[in-house]
């Protein structure tokens, strides 16, 4: 393991530290640049990230990736474990009617992610404005999932940092709350593993008086076939730090049993990627 430094998925959920920029701090991976090919593969010589704007910016945002970058403005930073993840702009044609995607990928590692290790690409900027009403909605292709008997363990994720608010992808539609009491769950639906090779949208929106609706759906099918949450809650902060997660592997939570025999690292992979991100107000 390279100089990363390993960071624990729920203290950064309570803290809200990557929002306050201390979230990537020694462990920024490559720039994205190059073209990879459809395997996430990327030759090209990993370039120095640049330095964008500073302080928050207000919305709407719209990132596709097109660019085939994702340190460009609007600028990501990826945060994964050498060898175990993954983070890079591949080449991937979707529904939207674009040809890249933002490849986030998770696995076992040595510690089967006791420690909370996962993927993630996070917007090196705050947003303003989510203490409003707004919609915050996706594409992704789940281009790898577990499966046996750890493919529940996995999970794409959405994080809103400053108000340690998470919406879970897979395996179950859930909007998770994390406080100082490590309060989270607070709804879910019936459990729906992700299909390999398939293209989802997700929705997630605020009223902009604490209730929030999530709905993931098959692309192509209408939104009301898909699987839903609603929650009531405190509104988010005026500025969120927005997060793109993968976290594979077993177990989920620190409190689990070790399982025996141990997965050899690598062996339960989740893969997503993200054709698009877009967060509107006022909506």
């Amino acid at each position: 393991m390279d100089d990363r430094v390993r960071l624990d998925r729920r203290a950064l959920l309570r803290a809200g530290l990557a929002g306050s920029g201390l979230l990537l701090a020694g462990c920024t991976s490559d720039s994205g640049s190059g073209t990879p090919t459809d395997d996430g593969t990327d030759d090209a010589p990993a370039a120095t990230t640049t330095t964008g704007p500073t302080g928050p910016m207000s919305g709407p945002l719209h990132e596709t990736f097109e660019d085939g970058n994702y340190d460009s403005d609007p600028r990501w930073q990826a945060d994964y474990e050498e060898g175990i993840g993954e983070v890079a702009v591949i080449d991937r044609e979707g529904p939207d009617g674009g040809g890249k995607a933002l490849r986030i990928s998770d696995a076992t590692d040595e510690e089967l992610n006791e420690s909370g290790n996962r993927a993630s690409a996070t917007l090196a900027r705050r947003i303003t404005g989510w203490d409003g009403a707004w919609t915050l909605d996706g594409q992704f292709y789940a281009a790898d999932v577990p499966g046996g008997e750890y493919a529940d363990d996995g999970h794409v994720a959405i994080g809103l940092y400053e108000s340690n608010v998470e919406l879970l992808l897979n395996p179950r539609v859930e909007l998770l709350f994390f406080d100082a009491e490590r309060g989270n769950r607070e709804a879910e639906t019936r459990e729906s593993v992700l299909d390999e090779g398939r293209w989802y949208n997700y929705e997630l929106t605020h009223d902009g008086t604490g209730t929030y609706e999530a709905t993931r759906w098959r692309a192509g099918d209408d939104p009301s076939t898909g699987l839903s949450v609603t929650a009531d809650r405190q509104p988010p902060s005026a500025e969120e730090t927005l997060a793109l997660v993968t976290y594979g592997g077993y177990p989920e939570f620190i409190d689990q049993p070790t399982p025996s025999p141990r997965p050899e690292p690598g062996s339960y992979r989740l893969t997503a990627d993200h054709a698009y991100v877009r967060w509107r107000p006022g909506e």
